[in-house]
């Protein structure tokens, strides 16, 4: 649990101007704490961007998320368990076209995990570290109605591998 001091120094809007909000996913807006850092989406001009900041305050908030254009947003994070990095989905709100990225979690570059998905491909909101703490695996959206799962690495470093492909009649991966 965060404590409310904490809370209170984050960057963030007056609540009695603008409410709670969802995630664009429609889950609860959420706050997270991991290796001495809080993690939370904060609302940008036209989306959401990723932020930071030491959970004692003794920094200032950063945005870890990559610059976004007019109209995208960051859909959701999950930290690694060590919390030495974290993925986000981040894309078009407007038509829920999310690529998959990560950054380590006081900052850097930002590597897109997820490869290319094709026209209209997206990655899902199954997205989560290996025990490995290196691999990543996701869920995408690859065409109308298939889905598939993938592993890459946080990194980059080595290319999105296809876990599985879809079933015989034209079923696809529902959950993992």
């Amino acid at each position: 649990m965060v404590p409310f001091s904490v809370l209170a120094s984050v960057e963030r809007p007056d609540p009695r101007r603008e409410p709670l909000q969802e995630n664009v996913d429609g889950a609860p807006q959420r706050i997270e704490k991991r290796r001495g850092r809080v993690f939370w989406l904060a609302p940008t001009g036209s989306g959401r961007e990723l932020r930071t900041r030491r959970a004692d305050g003794a920094d200032a908030a950063r945005v870890l998320s990559a610059v976004l254009a007019p109209g995208e947003t960051v859909a959701g994070f999950v930290v690694s368990a060590d919390g030495g990095h974290v993925l986000y989905r981040a894309g078009l709100q407007s038509e829920r076209r999310y690529e998959l990225f990560s950054v380590a979690s006081e900052g850097g570059p930002v590597v897109k995990v997820s490869g290319p998905l094709g026209e209209g491909g997206r990655v899902e909101s199954e997205v989560v570290f290996g025990p490995d703490g290196q691999s990543v695996y996701f869920r995408a959206l690859v065409r109308a109605g298939v889905h598939e799962l993938f592993r890459g690495t946080f990194d980059g470093r080595q290319p999105v591998t296809r876990l599985c492909s879809p079933h015989a009649g034209g079923r696809s991966v529902t959950s993992f």
